[in-house]
């Protein structure tokens, strides 16, 4: 699906064949993808990063990444990909302590916890040290890519709707016309109740983070 489509569809809300910005059109897709728990956008690399011996801190380059939302470890004696459990920085530093002997020196072996920090790239801490290298592989939700006129929009197909109304009601929202921003109120909220059925149909019957208990980050 080309973005041209969904250009023809705001110009059809507008009432108005002569409009063509994408501007509000991209607006309204990163408001779709950020609001909804979208997969069109996940994806997992194992190229990215591995883990070097004795080395314990990491610089994620976060082009075009939104979210890292897992980080996981292959090697040793185990073929298999493990998730690290991401801890908040204080945790962080007891589980580094406990990977010490009392000289304060650490006990290298395969990592088991990482903690994030900075920007515009993440630092990656891990512990335990890694004892040899360790292949990596990132979870992550790239950031939402530029519509243009002749691009390739990576939403499904059926929720083109979704987006164009969103767009025209930020458009109609700029109008000296009180007609055309109720009109616009009206268009954004019906917008809004797709939402729930976009999220639903992309992930039917699934549930997120089933092994995992949810971190309280908020104080």
């Amino acid at each position: 699906m080309k973005g041209k489509r969904i250009l023809d569809q705001v110009k059809y809300f507008l009432n108005d064949p002569s409009y063509s910005r994408f501007h509000e059109v991209n607006r309204a897709y990163r408001k779709v993808c950020i609001l909804t728990d979208h997969n069109w956008l996940r994806r997992e690399d194992e190229t990215a990063l591995a883990f070097e011996t004795d080395t314990s801190t990491y610089t994620i380059r976060m082009d075009n990444i939104r979210v890292l939302q897992d980080v996981s470890v292959k090697g040793g004696n185990d073929a298999r990909w493990k998730q690290l459990t991401e801890v908040d920085p204080r945790l962080f530093e007891i589980k580094v302590r406990e990977a010490q002997d009392l000289n304060a020196e650490d006990n290298t072996t395969k990592p088991v916890y990482y903690k994030l920090e900075g920007g515009p790239n993440y630092k990656l801490s891990i512990s335990p040290t890694p004892d040899q290298a360790y292949s990596v592989k990132l979870s992550v939700i790239d950031s939402t890519p530029e519509i243009k006129i002749d691009s390739d929009v990576n939403i499904p197909s059926d929720y083109i709707d979704t987006v164009a109304m969103l767009a025209a009601s930020y458009i109609m929202g700029r109008s000296s016309s009180e007609q055309t921003q109720r009109e616009g109120i009206q268009l954004q909220a019906e917008a809004f109740s797709e939402f729930d059925n976009l999220v639903t149909d992309a992930h039917h019957n699934r549930t997120k983070d089933i092994d995992r208990t949810p971190i309280a980050w908020m104080k």
